[in-house]
């Protein structure tokens, strides 16, 4: 029994992950992996009731891992539609809210891109600058970010700052236009 847990150990302690990081980050990936299963989900009642408690247990789940690309790109992914799909018509300003919600979920997943990582703030200009640097990797944030931004100006007409973000999120889906035209279905 030594024999085999001292080199788990070694590989364990090489890798800097604990168990319970390993376990964090296999359960994120396969809930990345699971995620056309709640796409298409046939059944909207269902999938207006049971969205929340997905999106909250993975909002868990990053209180451990705060970084993981995964769970930030779900996250901003799922509020958005929540946001979209159920809250729109029948509460703007939830909707608001959680539009606003996805949207710190996409630009905390930006700022692990080498092109975002120094962003001194979100101004037009400082996007302006950093968004040429925007590569393959960083179109779900963009996508995302942008989609989210979008949806709060929508929702929130007489709210300036949410009127603020348009030209932002403008600036972000062009970045996706020229990265990834066919992302989410030629979303952008």
């Amino acid at each position: 029994m030594r024999k085999t847990a001292a080199p788990l150990c070694a590989v364990l302690a090489a890798a800097a992950c604990s168990p319970s990081t390993i376990a964090l980050r296999t359960a994120a990936s396969l809930i990345e992996r699971g995620r056309p299963a709640i796409l298409r989900e046939a059944d909207i009642q269902l999938a207006k009731e049971t969205l929340p408690g997905q999106l909250k247990l993975l909002e868990g789940l990053l209180e451990s891992e705060p970084g993981n690309p995964d769970l930030l790109g779900s996250l901003a992914e799922g509020w958005t539609g929540y946001a979209y799909l159920f809250l729109e018509d029948e509460d703007p300003a939830r909707a608001a809210a959680f539009y606003r919600r996805a949207a710190g979920y996409g630009l905390r997943l930006l700022a692990r891109s080498q092109a975002f990582h120094n962003l001194g703030g979100l101004t037009p200009d400082a996007l302006a600058a950093a968004l040429p640097s925007a590569g393959a990797k960083d179109v779900r944030g963009l996508y995302w970010t942008a989609t989210a931004w979008a949806g709060w100006a929508n929702v929130a007409k007489s709210d300036p700052e949410a009127l603020s973000a348009v030209p932002k999120a403008a600036r972000l889906m062009e970045r996706v236009l020229a990265l990834d035209p066919g992302f989410d279905n030629a979303g952008p």
